[in-house]
């Protein structure tokens, strides 16, 4: 086990460009480099493999043949990943911008189709923010009227918004 060690410590450099020329990332040439080393000393110390030189440098290289595969695999499944989390956050945030913007026509469409006595309600009431109170006094109606306008008002802008889904009774 001391003499795989030792073997390891000389041969790192040797071991580290052919990494190097497999990956090209330091981060992961030392990660693989320490998982191999640690493969190779389990190796030896379950004796599947002798503690020779000749014996160690094959199998050191092939397990780093092995290793910078399955580490460049993994890097190209998480690029992947990352570019289509990316794509679905933009094109998500881009749908939800159009249907906003979709929104905001169709609810403009809904209130130019109401009768002019209920659009003028229902514009005193949301936009404006008054009272019916205040709303019956400047149209001179009764209050009452008012809120029958403003009540139909609504119940057709969410018809004409969404025709399927509106109950009859708000």
């Amino acid at each position: 086990m001391e003499k795989c060690k030792e073997w390891f410590l000389a041969a790192r450099h040797r071991l580290l460009a052919c990494v190097r020329r497999r990956v090209g990332n330091e981060v992961d040439e030392e990660l693989l480099l320490s998982r191999v080393a640690t493969k190779v000393v389990r190796a030896v110390a379950e004796e599947r493999v002798p503690a020779r030189e000749e014996d160690l440098l094959p199998y050191t290289m092939r397990a780093l043949c092995r290793e910078a595969v399955h580490a460049l695999q993994h890097s190209r499944r998480q690029a992947k990943a990352e570019r289509m989390y990316y794509n679905e956050t933009v094109l998500s945030s881009q749908n939800s911008e159009a249907d906003e913007d979709d929104r905001h026509y169709h609810l403009r469409r809904a209130v130019k189709a109401l009768p002019p006595e209920q659009a003028e309600v229902l514009l005193l009431r949301i936009w404006e923010e008054q009272t019916f109170a205040s709303i019956a006094r400047s149209l001179s109606q009764p209050e009452s009227t008012v809120r029958s306008r403003y009540r139909a008002a609504l119940l057709a802008v969410k018809r004409m918004m969404n025709p399927l889904t509106v109950k009859t009774e708000l």
